[in-house]
């Protein structure tokens, strides 16, 4: 199964922590700071902890820290972390 890109995905039964599957290309290594945007209200900023490298066409997984939701200035809400299946991730910039 190949993953793009733009369909790196993200979730979380507890908004603590969070697992991915991204392509390989996407260059997602621990350590990384990521947004994840959960749904088009919810963004939140996490960290990826470890990445488990794929094996032939599989895709790239792991998991991370959530470490808060962002508001619309870009502040860390570090209180506010609810759970979110299916969400995009993205390196942060």
């Amino acid at each position: 199964m190949t993953v793009t890109a733009s369909d790196a995905r993200a979730e979380s039964r507890d908004g603590r922590g969070f697992t991915f599957r991204a392509g390989p290309s996407e260059g997602v290594a621990p350590g990384d700071m990521v947004v994840i945007t959960a749904s088009d209200t919810v963004r939140l900023l996490g960290q990826v902890v470890d990445v488990i490298e794929p094996v032939g066409d599989d895709p790239l997984t792991g998991f991370g820290v959530v470490i808060g939701t962002l508001d619309e200035q870009g502040a860390v809400r570090r209180g506010d972390r609810p759970p979110f299946r299916g969400a995009v991730l993205e390196l942060a910039v």
